[in-house]
């Protein structure tokens, strides 16, 4: 009787949510090959320069302002990847924000991108589903619950606590029988994966609302000025405190150079140094522009406890810990999640076809609520915010791509930065990869 209840229930929840899931299981399994997706979208991003010894952060700037003069210099990113161009977050004087790319060999501007590029458009529709304020950001936390009791309620309903896991795959059998048995050897394969997926939504769900965040550590106030950079500042002067952020943090291996944005702000240095599982803002030496002083430094093992369970949690969400190979473990992984869904909505579906009023019956049976049948016999939950979504996404591209990044309503709880990859931006440093 229990498996039977345990049945229903999770019939319900695939009537209700299996599109949404799978919208967001498709785009989040995208996401992990994003940075690639950019790169194969946008030219300027690649270089084919021979391997040789890379221009330095100062010649960088240099040859950005020179591309680009009358813009401010938000930002510069490398990565070592082969083949891949240094990136340069500017801001034009009527407020876009832009990546401008220089070829790391050569210091030649290989052209800019839009912030709003397929990377940019698969997190934002993984994170909020283009519904920038909190509700979208729970919208899809909150399908870490539905992933928990339907993980339960399958197991349950199908007796695989017994051992009985994958049910025969053949083609003979009725096109129900087929569906059903592919469902399920997806969720016993994916399990470890989503049960991953899983735990981690279900962190980002309770971080904002306990302050699971932690804090990272503040630099102290950089010296008074007349502007975000002193009068003159060029790339010798950033080459000077890159090499003072270097003597004050020897293992620190540097891959992005923020620049202050206010008087009172130093140069940010990030990168990796020791400690696994961090993203680059887990270590980090700021230095001021003026009098070249330290300002703060930190390394990943300093952070509070909180911090590097949210540094190693979005890691874990997205794939990233690993290199190449566990982004490729994880891609299939994702794949099987959108199969997973894509399957739990045919066979609702089927089931609606083959007899509408027993399926609908049976759906409201799961929950102790009264709900009426028609709400409960169709996926009509899913289909609207579906719907919702297209509409919000067609309505967005515009405008975020006017918009300085980062400047959203609400902090969206997902993988942002070392999630989506470099390159995304966030306004806060208390979220997530921040």
């Amino acid at each position: 009787m229990a498996s039977i209840s345990a049945f229903r229930l999770h019939a319900w929840l695939g009537l209700v949510f299996s599109l949404l899931l799978w919208a967001v299981f498709l785009s989040g399994t995208l996401l992990v090959f994003g940075e690639q997706a950019d790169k194969a979208v946008y030219p300027q991003t690649r270089v084919n320069s021979a391997p040789a010894e890379l221009v330095s952060f100062g010649q960088v700037y240099d040859a950005a302002k020179a591309s680009a003069p009358n813009t401010q210099i938000v930002s510069i990113r490398r990565d070592t990847t082969a083949g891949r161009a240094d990136q340069v977050v500017i801001k034009t004087p009527d407020g876009e924000t832009q990546h401008l790319w220089i070829d790391p060999t050569t210091r030649d501007a290989t052209g800019t991108t839009p912030t709003m590029g397929p990377r940019r458009l698969l997190h934002d529709l993984h994170s909020h589903l283009f519904i920038y304020n909190a509700f979208g950001a729970y919208l899809v936390t909150g399908l870490s619950v539905v992933l928990a009791v339907s993980i339960f309620t399958g197991l349950a309903s199908n007796r695989w606590f017994s051992g009985d896991w994958f049910p025969k795959l053949s083609l003979k059998r009725s096109r129900r029988a087929f569906w059903r048995a592919l469902h399920r050897i997806l969720a016993i394969t994916s399990l470890p994966f989503l049960i991953a997926i899983t735990l981690t939504g279900a962190y980002y769900l309770l971080a904002d609302p306990l302050n699971l965040w932690g804090r990272l550590p503040a630099a102290e106030p950089a010296a008074e000025r007349a502007a975000a950079l002193p009068e003159g500042f060029d790339g010798t002067q950033l080459d000077r405190a890159v090499s003072v952020a270097r003597t004050s943090f020897p293992e620190l291996a540097i891959h992005q150079i923020s620049l202050p944005t206010w008087r009172g702000d130093g140069i940010k240095f990030d990168g990796q140094a020791s400690a696994p599982m961090v993203g680059d803002v887990a270590n980090r030496v700021t230095v001021d522009p003026v009098t070249l002083d330290v300002l703060g430094r930190y390394r990943a093992e300093d952070l509070s406890a909180a911090r590097r369970i949210t540094e190693a949690v979005d890691l874990l969400h997205s794939g990233h810990w690993g290199g190449r190979a566990v982004q490729v473990i994880w891609f299939a992984f994702g794949l099987m999640g959108t199969m997973l869904a894509f399957t739990g909505a045919l066979l609702c579906t089927r089931s609606l076809r083959r007899n509408p009023a027993s399926a609908a019956s049976a759906s409201s049976r799961a929950l102790p609520m009264s709900l009426p049948r028609s709400l409960l016999g169709w996926p009509w939950v899913s289909l609207l915010f579906l719907a919702i979504i297209a509409l919000a996404s067609s309505l967005s591209i515009k405008l975020i791509a006017s918009r300085e990044d980062g400047q959203k309503s609400a902090q969206l709880p997902t993988a942002l930065v070392t999630g989506a990859g470099p390159g995304i931006e966030v306004s806060s440093e208390e979220g997530p990869g921040k």
